[in-house]
């Protein structure tokens, strides 16, 4: 190819060209990578020494329970729903419950609200009620709440297998599929608990109790957090496989969506994209614990920004009132709630693409804080992982 003609293509590319807003993706990148580097550079003081977590709360058994129980239904009804429900994504309560609303909702609400999945956690509860045959006690587990595991290596598995469905199946807000997803990994997540125990296997190897439990440490002493043993891995190939869910669905991707290998190319990407977050991760990992404790917020960041790609999250929410009282798409409407009018873009595109990198940039500039807190110098090459997170999720989500 000619000089000129090199320089055309790479001109014309998707990341140097304007998008939604009017920034090319890369200018975009570039001006988040360096927002979370200047904030990094101050002086912030350091954290006190870690020690160990306090213990829970007790809890009132009557709110603690009802809440359980709401959860337990809402995955007994998410799988219902998937599996013999309307197979119309829009009908249907699985999709807008599961992928579209309730996983960024969780991660938006750790950061808020602190362990908000320990009140809602349907599989701790089916686990408890197998072990003990009997109801779950909200104080019996007070200490087993806030105790870090050693080594959380086998969720690097499920991590792959989350990202994997949502960036890999050509249709992941099939009801069908869903409803199968979430049956199938809870059917795993009690064979484990049976297997090696209900405590190691959800505080180990159940990725998204795992993951929430570190989210809600956002802003509660995150800084003074001690890192189990493969948590930067299994926070980078999170991280990685979200934003390759989100770059296929852009002109990144483009064409190969509509090729006849559009499913092996997806895998193709969505490996790379994981290896290569786990493998910053791991890098960074080396120089200390600050890598983990700057990718808890810079990925769930990344989680809510992805979850908002083509205004998924605000459909899901709009439908959900209607779709909760017809999870099957049935017909039902005893609230009256038939009328569906849904706005499809309530922030138009450019105002949806500034949110998301607001969302990516400050879960990056939290995390690079919280490095730098946790260990001064030391936690620069956190920093900088914190800052190549905000430039790929940057570029992605405007693209």
């Amino acid at each position: 190819m000619a000089p000129h003609a090199l320089a055309a293509a790479v001109a014309a590319h998707p990341l140097t060209e304007p998008s939604e807003l009017p920034l090319s993706p890369l200018t975009v990148a570039a001006g988040a990578a360096l927002v979370v580097l200047l904030v990094a550079a101050f002086d912030w003081p350091r954290a006190a020494a870690a020690g160990a977590d306090a213990p829970a709360p007790p809890r009132r058994r009557a709110p603690w329970v009802a809440t359980r129980a709401a959860g337990l239904v809402l995955l007994v009804g998410a799988v219902v729903a998937g599996r013999a429900g309307r197979a119309d994504e829009l009908d249907n309560l699985a999709p807008a419950l599961v992928v579209g609303f309730g996983w960024p909702a969780l991660v938006a609400a750790s950061v808020a609200a602190g362990r908000v999945w320990d009140w809602v956690d349907p599989f701790d509860s089916l686990a408890r009620a197998l072990d003990r045959g009997g109801a779950p006690d909200p104080d019996g587990d007070a200490g087993e709440r806030t105790a870090e595991p050693a080594d959380v290596r086998p969720a690097f598995v499920a991590a792959l297998a989350w990202t994997a469905y949502l960036g890999v199946h050509p249709d992941p807000l099939s009801p069908r599929a869903v409803g199968a997803a979430l049956g199938l990994y809870a059917i795993v997540t009690l064979a484990g608990c049976l297997a090696l125990g209900r405590g190691a296997w959800l505080r180990r190897a159940e990725v998204a109790g795992v993951f929430l439990s570190w989210v809600a440490r956002t802003g509660r002493g995150l800084a003074r957090w001690t890192p189990p043993r493969g948590a930067a891995p299994v926070l980078g190939a999170l991280a990685g496989g979200l934003l390759f869910e989100t770059a296929r669905r852009t002109a990144l991707w483009g064409e190969l969506n509509a090729s006849d290998d559009a499913t092996a190319w997806a895998a193709l990407g969505w490996a790379a994209a994981s290896a290569a977050g786990a493998g910053v991760a791991a890098v960074a990992a080396r120089s200390g614990p600050a890598a983990a404790i700057a990718l808890v917020p810079a990925t769930a960041g990344v989680a809510v920004a992805a979850a908002l790609e083509r205004n998924r999250l605000f459909t899901s929410a709009q439908l959900l009132p209607e779709l909760v009282t017809d999870p099957l798409g049935r017909g039902w409407d005893p609230l009256g709630l038939g009328t569906r009018a849904l706005d499809p873009a309530p922030l138009g595109d450019a105002g949806l693409a500034a949110l998301q990198v607001a969302l990516v940039a400050a879960g990056c500039v939290a995390g690079a804080i919280a490095a730098r807190r946790a260990a001064g110098r030391a936690g620069w090459p956190a920093a900088v992982a914190a800052a190549a997170v905000a430039a790929a999720g940057a570029a992605v989500v405007v693209a």
